[in-house]
């Protein structure tokens, strides 16, 4: 007899309008998550989304140069309920951290910048192995003590700036932190469920 699949693994990433930076971090996220072979669900919302806009044609495209196609995608706004069923909330700044922590107060241990937990799951991993029950799960609670060890980043060095209005430089950059941070943790969850 087969042993029961396991509950997927909740990633949410939350930006502002749900249009440039969350879209970018759930592909990216989902992408590294399915090569790796790790059973994640991967979402997005803004703080501030109308909800059920299209995604942006700049995104699009930039999505497509690495053969992402966000078909039939549509912006989705913040709420309690979709908080509530993340294992892990990723955000791209801190306002968008804060409105988490608002709205919904017990998120707070789950939610993270994204930057600063690429960061965090890269720095653990380097100096202990986790384990336990739950391997995905183990990652935030990877993030949480490698955070108590760790200084704090400069100001604004785990934020992801909002690229509207910027020049395609800036979207680029924008894109390839995003990228960066989801293969380190992807590859970092990969390493847990190895162990």
């Amino acid at each position: 007899m087969d042993a029961p699949e396991a509950e997927p693994f909740t990633v949410l990433v939350i930006c502002t309008a749900n249009q440039y930076r969350s879209p970018l971090g759930e592909f990216f996220l989902r992408a590294g998550a399915e090569r790796r072979g790790l059973p994640w669900r991967v979402g997005s919302a803004g703080t501030h989304a109308r909800g059920g806009d299209p995604l942006d044609p700049l995104i699009e495209e930039l999505l497509a140069d690495h053969d992402l196609r966000p078909d039939g995608w549509r912006s989705r706004r913040l709420t309690s309920a979709v908080l509530a069923e993340a294992d892990l909330v990723l955000t791209a700044e801190r306002s968008n951290r804060s409105a988490v922590s608002i709205l919904e107060p017990a998120a707070r241990g789950r939610t993270f910048l994204l930057l600063q937990f690429a960061r965090l799951v890269a720095a653990a991993l380097t100096s202990a192995s986790a384990n336990g029950t739950n391997v995905w799960k183990d990652l935030i609670s990877t993030a949480a003590a490698a955070q108590a060890q760790l200084q704090p980043a400069p100001e604004g060095d785990d934020e992801v700036a909002d690229p509207v209005g910027r020049s395609m430089r800036t979207f680029r950059a924008c894109l390839t932190s995003i990228h960066a941070a989801a293969e380190t943790i992807t590859a970092a969850a990969a390493e847990i469920d190895a162990s």
